[in-house]
């Protein structure tokens, strides 16, 4: 049984939903460990965009992992394209590119916080979602072949590409 959902609203429902995913529609602070147990998994969207909310980011997902640590749930948490590395030995992120748009950076940098506090866990079992940066219908494509790759690729004629 997988738990889905951003956890972001106010309102605390349970409902199944027809593809079988069970999804909670809670404020994810407020989620405990009984709430989660049962599940294998727990996919987590949470996104805030304000400056007073970033740290939430990081928050959340520690929540989360706390209340999943030390069982076999495994905590899946959608981040953004600006933790990928855009070089081989895993230096430079995308984010500390100049191409990087402005605008999104303070959310970047949140979610490469929360990236982070993530690695430094040994006790719960996670995976974090990186998604492209931008990308076409044909890219995606490709990229999904090519998934296994860690390290963004940036195309100078096109801007961002993918991983």
């Amino acid at each position: 049984m997988v738990l889905c959902g951003g956890f972001s609203a106010e309102v605390r429902a349970k409902k199944m939903r027809q593809d079988g995913c069970t999804e909670f529609i809670s404020a994810s602070l407020d989620l405990t460990k009984g709430d989660l147990a049962g599940f294998d998994a727990v996919v987590d969207g949470f996104g805030a965009f304000t400056p007073e909310t970033l740290p939430l980011h990081t928050k959340t997902s520690q929540h989360l992992a706390d209340l999943v640590a030390g069982t076999n749930t495994r905590l899946y948490i959608v981040g953004g394209a600006g933790s990928l590395y855009v070089d081989a030995s895993h230096k430079v992120q995308l984010l500390d590119t100049p191409e990087f748009p402005a605008v999104f950076y303070a959310l970047a940098k949140a979610q490469t916080e929360e990236l982070a506090a993530l690695r430094a866990r040994k006790d719960a079992k996670w995976v974090y979602v990186s998604p492209a940066a931008e990308c076409s219908s044909l890219r995606c494509r490709s990229i999904a072949r090519r998934r296994r790759r860690s390290v963004c690729r940036v195309s100078s004629s096109s801007g961002f590409c993918a991983r």
